[in-house]
């Protein structure tokens, strides 16, 4: 809709004027200034708003493969979340103790028999293992 304007608007500008090339590229560089305001337009949106705004034209596809994108992020992270549920559910009704460490050899989550039989407290995530192997130790 905007592109026919413009369009029309230049072969006024030619038609008037007698030269059809500067009308062409008065149109041409008022359409890709509308189209910058419509991009800076789409990228200011808030993200709550980002999805019921319509656009139309290059920014409606950029809007749409980023909907698109987003969704199919939103499905991979539910998805993992009931895995990592499932996970934390198995291993919480393990009989043994389970410790679950980071690279760094630092406590990420320990389940109830953890607790009861090596003697480790919920207030030791983020610990070294050895470190609180030691002090209990000691």
């Amino acid at each position: 809709m905007i592109f026919l304007a413009i369009a029309l608007a230049a072969l006024a500008l030619a038609v008037l004027s007698g030269s059809f090339g500067w009308s062409a590229a008065a149109g041409m560089l008022a359409y890709a200034a509308s189209l910058f305001l419509r991009l800076l337009r789409l990228s200011r949106l808030p993200k709550r708003h980002f999805l019921v705004v319509p656009v139309w034209g290059v920014p409606g596809l950029i809007q749409d493969r980023f909907r698109r994108a987003r969704s199919a992020w939103f499905k991979r992270q539910r998805r993992l979340i009931r895995l990592l549920r499932r996970y934390h559910h198995s291993a919480m009704s393990v009989p043994d103790a389970t410790v679950v460490l980071n690279r760094d050899y630092e406590i990420e989550w320990l389940n109830r028999a953890a607790l009861n039989l090596l003697g480790l407290s919920p207030r030791d995530h983020g610990l070294r293992l050895i470190t609180c192997c030691v002090s209990r130790a000691l």
